[in-house]
């Protein structure tokens, strides 16, 4: 017969009050091996990470080392795990739950309940229990263990000083609650942490709606990481990868219709290398090499993240499809266009007709100060940006941040091995260049971005004008 637990609960807090009182307080040094709060010592246990990551993200760990106590049953990593791999959902994805602290919750209970305690609520049934959330948990024997909505109790009374751990094999979901659905290819892509220039490029693209669509697909997703290390060996910036005629091909080449699992995937190249069509049209090589998979040379790094509409596996590289011409980085001004914070100085160029002189062959090195440094600027000469773009020394003042040739911060360095340098600029003015605790100046403005690289030259970033 089930019982509730509110009729019972002021009679078990008192047995406990009553117990403490008679068996620890003959402890001859009770101030030693006082236990951590619940939160820290399911921290100090080390198996409790994930749960631990969802206190944080639901903001309930303030509340969970508040006075109590609390009976806490506590879901193992391995737990957290076996549900993620039921659901087809990330860790990140479960954390971005909706109803997360409603979950988390519905495994407190108020009061500190021992296992004693327990076995004597259960004794002659099942009984129900109603948790901070609300929603009611059954405890119930199953033989001589305790279980909790038919989960199992592995491991009884850790004791922190507000309350009791007791740890369980398995996360318990409310009755009435809906068991998480997986999000979407790009909402997965969104909710991990790795994934931003994809992202962004599926934006640029237009791709979002495509990739939201039911699917199935397969998608090799490189990493940020991945895209960096072909930014630098194209020497282009992120803008311009974004602004490449090309970026939709390169998107589609990662992408395959049907959700193809990594054992699929070691299936099909059982007998050796396979070619897959890409949503782009141009075809993949997937090999097996030492029991990793490659795509196109890029090593799969995580396989099998479930989404609702496909499965998604994680580069080490971006794929660019045979044919296409890796994108080609843009001239300096294109690249000052393309780049967010450098509005003044593109509307300066603009209004001093040196665009095309900057779009030459050159090289060029231009230290490009940001808008922030305009703005500081013209606070300091109390003149406003028409008033900036209409002086008659604006020409020479922006030809004395460029300086003929293309000069990365490695050949600055150098140049400054001895001292300051002075560099004739286009204007015939000369710079003072010099390195101060590992940093770069430019007559006292600092060098904060180096090495954006351009078709016709080298861009450095400067706090100053």
């Amino acid at each position: 017969m089930f019982k509730r637990l509110s009729v019972l609960f002021s009679f078990f807090a008192l047995i406990f009050v009553i117990a403490a009182c008679d068996v620890r307080t003959t402890d001859p040094d009770p101030i030693e091996d006082t236990p951590e709060d619940i939160v820290d010592t399911a921290i100090a246990a080390g198996d409790f990470g994930t749960l631990v990551a969802a206190l944080v993200e639901a903001e309930l760990v303030e509340a969970l080392r508040a006075e109590g106590p609390f009976t806490v049953f506590a879901p193992t990593d391995a737990a957290f795990a076996a549900l993620l791999e039921e659901l087809e959902l990330s860790a990140e994805e479960l954390l971005a739950l909706e109803n997360l602290s409603e979950i988390l919750l519905y495994h407190v209970l108020a009061g500190a309940f021992y296992a004693e305690d327990v076995l004597a609520l259960v004794a002659e049934g099942p009984a129900d229990v109603e948790t901070l959330s609300g929603e009611f948990v059954t405890l119930a024997l199953d033989g001589s263990s305790v279980t909790v909505n038919g989960v199992a109790v592995t491991v009884t009374d850790i004791e922190a000083s507000n309350g009791v751990i007791h740890v369980i094999d398995g996360v318990l979901i409310p009755e009435g609650e809906e068991e998480p659905e997986p999000l979407d290819i790009v909402d997965t892509a969104i909710t991990t942490e790795g994934f931003e220039t994809l992202v962004a490029a599926l934006i640029a693209a237009e791709l979002v709606e495509a990739l939201r669509a039911e699917g199935p697909f397969t998608v090799f997703a490189p990493t940020d990481e991945a895209f960096a290390a072909l930014l630098e060996e194209l020497e282009m910036s992120a803008e311009e990868l974004l602004a490449s005629d090309i970026l939709t091909d390169v998107l589609l080449y990662h992408v395959v219709a049907g959700a193809f699992s990594a054992e699929d995937v070691i299936a099909l190249t059982e007998e050796g290398p396979v070619e897959v069509e890409t949503l782009g049209g141009a075809f993949l090589t997937i090999s097996v090499e030492s029991g990793s998979v490659f795509v196109n040379g890029a090593e799969v790094i995580l396989a099998d993240v479930f989404a609702s509409n496909g499965i998604i596996h994680v580069i080490d590289g971006v794929l660019i499809p045979e044919g296409e011409e890796e994108p080609e980085p843009l001239d300096i001004v294109d690249t000052a266009i393309t780049t967010e914070g450098f509005e003044t100085l593109v509307a300066a160029l603009i209004a001093a007709e040196l665009v095309e002189a900057l779009r030459a062959e050159g090289p060029f090195t231009v230290f490009a100060p940001t808008d922030e440094a305009f703005a500081a600027l013209l606070e300091e000469l109390e003149m406003s940006a028409e008033e900036l773009l209409a002086s008659d020394i604006l020409t020479d003042v922006l030809l004395y941040h460029v300086v003929a040739g293309a000069f990365s911060a490695e050949d600055v360095i150098a140049l400054t091995e001895e001292g300051p340098v002075e560099v004739e600029t286009l204007g015939g003015a000369f710079l003072t260049i010099s390195v101060e605790s590992g940093s770069v100046f430019v007559n006292g403005a600092e060098v904060i971005l180096a090495d954006v690289f351009a078709s016709n030259g080298i861009i450095h970033v400067i706090d100053g004008v």
